[in-house]
Protein backbone atom coordinates (compact mmCIF):
# COMPACT_ATOMS: atom_id res chain seq x y z
CA UNK A 1 0.00 0.00 0.00
CA UNK A 2 0.92 3.27 -0.59
CA UNK A 3 -0.36 6.28 0.60
CA UNK A 4 0.76 9.53 -1.72
CA UNK A 5 3.05 9.20 -4.87
CA UNK A 6 6.15 7.28 -5.91
CA UNK A 7 8.25 6.53 -8.60
CA UNK A 8 9.90 3.65 -9.75
CA UNK A 9 11.68 2.69 -13.39
CA UNK A 10 9.90 -0.32 -13.64
CA UNK A 11 6.32 -1.56 -11.92
CA UNK A 12 5.66 -5.35 -12.36
CA UNK A 13 1.31 -5.41 -11.73
CA UNK A 14 0.30 -9.24 -11.22
CA UNK A 15 -3.66 -8.23 -10.96
CA UNK A 16 -5.59 -6.02 -12.38
CA UNK A 17 -5.63 -2.13 -11.64
CA UNK A 18 -9.30 -0.84 -9.82
CA UNK A 19 -9.39 2.99 -10.76
CA UNK A 20 -11.83 5.18 -9.77
CA UNK A 21 -11.76 8.59 -11.31
CA UNK A 22 -8.13 9.61 -12.24
CA UNK A 23 -6.29 7.38 -9.59
CA UNK A 24 -3.96 6.16 -12.18
CA UNK A 25 -2.06 8.11 -13.50
CA UNK A 26 1.66 7.10 -15.95
CA UNK A 27 4.24 8.96 -17.31
CA UNK A 28 6.99 8.20 -19.24
CA UNK A 29 10.27 9.82 -20.07
CA UNK A 30 8.88 10.89 -23.80
CA UNK A 31 6.40 13.63 -22.41
CA UNK A 32 3.30 10.77 -22.69
CA UNK A 33 0.87 10.05 -19.68
CA UNK A 34 -1.57 7.94 -19.84
CA UNK A 35 -4.60 8.09 -17.27
CA UNK A 36 -7.22 5.74 -16.00
CA UNK A 37 -10.77 6.84 -14.54
CA UNK A 38 -14.19 5.42 -14.29
CA UNK A 39 -16.78 7.26 -15.05
CA UNK A 40 -20.24 7.16 -13.79
CA UNK A 41 -23.92 7.30 -15.80
CA UNK A 42 -24.45 10.77 -16.99
CA UNK A 43 -21.38 12.64 -14.99
CA UNK A 44 -18.52 14.44 -15.70
CA UNK A 45 -15.10 14.39 -14.69
CA UNK A 46 -11.68 15.84 -15.30
CA UNK A 47 -9.80 13.84 -17.51
CA UNK A 48 -6.46 15.68 -17.26
CA UNK A 49 -5.01 19.29 -16.18
CA UNK A 50 -1.86 20.79 -18.26
CA UNK A 51 -0.12 23.51 -15.87
CA UNK A 52 0.62 26.68 -17.54
CA UNK A 53 4.46 26.32 -16.61
CA UNK A 54 5.28 28.26 -19.54
CA UNK A 55 3.28 30.50 -22.08
CA UNK A 56 2.28 27.63 -24.88
CA UNK A 57 1.39 24.26 -24.58
CA UNK A 58 0.23 21.98 -27.39
CA UNK A 59 -0.78 18.33 -26.74
CA UNK A 60 -2.19 14.99 -28.93
CA UNK A 61 -4.86 13.79 -26.42
CA UNK A 62 -6.59 10.17 -27.37
CA UNK A 63 -9.50 8.86 -25.20
CA UNK A 64 -10.97 5.37 -24.94
CA UNK A 65 -13.88 4.82 -23.67
CA UNK A 66 -15.49 1.16 -22.96
CA UNK A 67 -18.96 -0.06 -21.12
CA UNK A 68 -20.61 -3.46 -21.41
CA UNK A 69 -22.04 -2.55 -24.33
CA UNK A 70 -19.82 -0.39 -26.85
CA UNK A 71 -15.95 1.04 -27.63
CA UNK A 72 -15.42 4.76 -28.82
CA UNK A 73 -12.38 6.41 -29.44
CA UNK A 74 -11.50 10.07 -29.95
CA UNK A 75 -8.46 11.90 -31.03
CA UNK A 76 -7.99 15.65 -30.47
CA UNK A 77 -4.96 17.99 -30.86
CA UNK A 78 -5.45 21.21 -28.78
CA UNK A 79 -3.41 24.15 -28.30
CA UNK A 80 -2.98 26.73 -25.68
CA UNK A 81 -0.98 30.29 -25.41
CA UNK A 82 -0.72 31.99 -22.39
CA UNK A 83 -4.40 32.96 -20.68
CA UNK A 84 -6.30 32.70 -23.87
CA UNK A 85 -8.49 30.23 -24.45
CA UNK A 86 -7.33 26.54 -25.78
CA UNK A 87 -7.63 25.64 -29.38
CA UNK A 88 -9.22 22.25 -29.96
CA UNK A 89 -9.24 20.02 -33.02
CA UNK A 90 -11.15 16.78 -33.40
CA UNK A 91 -9.06 14.47 -35.35
CA UNK A 92 -11.21 11.12 -35.20
CA UNK A 93 -14.42 10.13 -33.60
CA UNK A 94 -15.43 6.46 -33.93
CA UNK A 95 -18.55 7.52 -31.90
CA UNK A 96 -21.62 5.29 -31.93
CA UNK A 97 -25.08 6.78 -31.34
CA UNK A 98 -25.57 10.00 -28.87
CA UNK A 99 -26.50 8.29 -26.17
CA UNK A 100 -24.31 5.60 -26.48
CA UNK A 101 -21.20 8.24 -26.15
CA UNK A 102 -19.08 10.59 -24.41
CA UNK A 103 -18.47 14.09 -24.64
CA UNK A 104 -14.62 16.02 -24.45
CA UNK A 105 -14.42 19.60 -23.99
CA UNK A 106 -11.21 22.02 -22.89
CA UNK A 107 -11.52 24.95 -21.43
CA UNK A 108 -8.66 27.59 -19.44
CA UNK A 109 -8.60 27.02 -15.57
CA UNK A 110 -6.91 29.82 -14.28
CA UNK A 111 -4.42 29.91 -16.82
CA UNK A 112 -4.02 25.71 -16.60
CA UNK A 113 -5.37 23.63 -19.99
CA UNK A 114 -8.46 21.40 -18.30
CA UNK A 115 -9.97 18.93 -20.04
CA UNK A 116 -13.41 17.49 -19.43
CA UNK A 117 -15.21 14.25 -20.31
CA UNK A 118 -18.55 14.01 -19.55
CA UNK A 119 -20.32 10.20 -20.10
CA UNK A 120 -23.05 10.72 -22.13
CA UNK A 121 -24.68 7.50 -21.18
CA UNK A 122 -27.77 7.42 -18.66
CA UNK A 123 -27.14 3.79 -18.05
CA UNK A 124 -23.59 2.73 -18.32
CA UNK A 125 -20.50 4.02 -16.83
CA UNK A 126 -17.40 3.69 -18.70
CA UNK A 127 -14.38 2.89 -18.56
CA UNK A 128 -11.97 5.73 -19.78
CA UNK A 129 -7.99 5.55 -20.94
CA UNK A 130 -6.63 9.36 -21.87
CA UNK A 131 -3.03 9.04 -23.26
CA UNK A 132 -1.57 12.53 -23.82
CA UNK A 133 1.62 13.26 -25.73
CA UNK A 134 2.98 16.89 -24.60
CA UNK A 135 5.05 18.30 -26.91
CA UNK A 136 5.74 21.93 -28.51
CA UNK A 137 7.90 23.37 -25.49
CA UNK A 138 11.66 22.95 -24.04
CA UNK A 139 10.48 23.33 -20.77
CA UNK A 140 8.80 20.19 -18.74
CA UNK A 141 4.98 20.28 -18.67
CA UNK A 142 3.19 18.90 -15.71
CA UNK A 143 -0.10 16.59 -16.15
CA UNK A 144 -1.97 16.25 -13.69
CA UNK A 145 -5.74 14.27 -13.60
CA UNK A 146 -7.52 16.91 -11.56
Amino acid sequence: DVNGSFNATSVNVTNDITASAGNLVVQNGAGIYSIKSTIQTSASVVAFRIANTNGVQAARATFVAETETYKVAKIYEVVKAGDADPVAFKVVDTGPSAEEDFSVSFSNDGGDLLCTVTNGSANESLTLVTTIFVGGSNTSQTVSNS
